[in-house]
């Protein structure tokens, strides 16, 4: 037996449907690129709005400086040398604030001095001046070492408010006895810290 094929025959058309599952997400991506482009477009636009605001906002100012000069005659050097004698006693007002006192006051201070303390030593005069930047203090101890380790104390402790004591005057003073009190005189140093 013998068997015929037909070479003849119409074949199917197996490339349509490939075909188009190639175009589409080529078409996709064409569609992206041209949102892309246009949104490109659009910010382009926006941008040169943006600089020629900027440029008016610009030129408006320059206009403005120039009328501003030929208001004051163009010279306006002449308007700076005038002003400088009032800078100058506007600064020496503020100057003198410095000597004065200290805006925020010496409360700082006092609440140092309290929180440093010796036993056997008590305080009779404090005094700031110079702006703060001076602090002297008067007291009476018991003895000298106490005197000496609250000094110590107190520059530790006046170190965060810029103030350094330096000089110690140290004078052994004689206190008379109280009537029905001890046998004779109690002996105290006085002293002086700047």
């Amino acid at each position: 037996m013998t068997q015929h094929i037909n070479l003849l025959s119409k074949k199917k058309n197996l490339g349509a449907p490939a075909t188009q599952l190639l175009l589409a997400p080529l078409a996709a991506v064409l569609l992206v690129l041209l949102a892309l482009w246009a949104k490109g477009q659009m910010d382009e636009t926006q941008a040169l709005k943006d600089e020629q605001s900027a440029q008016q906002a610009l030129q408006l100012a320059k206009d403005q400086l120039a009328a501003s000069a030929k208001a004051s005659g163009g010279d306006l050097s002449k308007e700076i040398e005038a002003l400088k004698p009032r800078a100058q006693a506007a600064q020496a007002v503020t100057s003198k604030f410095d000597t004065l006192g200290r805006q925020q006051g010496y409360s700082d201070y006092l609440s140092a001095l309290a929180s440093v303390s010796e036993s056997g030593v008590w305080l009779s005069k404090v005094d700031v001046s110079q702006g703060g930047k001076s602090v002297s203090l008067a007291g009476r101890a018991l003895d000298k070492a106490a005197v000496l380790r609250y000094v110590k104390k107190l520059n530790d402790r006046f170190a965060s408010l810029d103030v350094r004591f330096s000089t110690l005057d140290i004078t052994p003073e004689a206190v008379p006895a109280k009537a029905g009190g001890a046998a004779g005189p109690l002996a105290v140093v006085a002293f002086k810290l700047n």
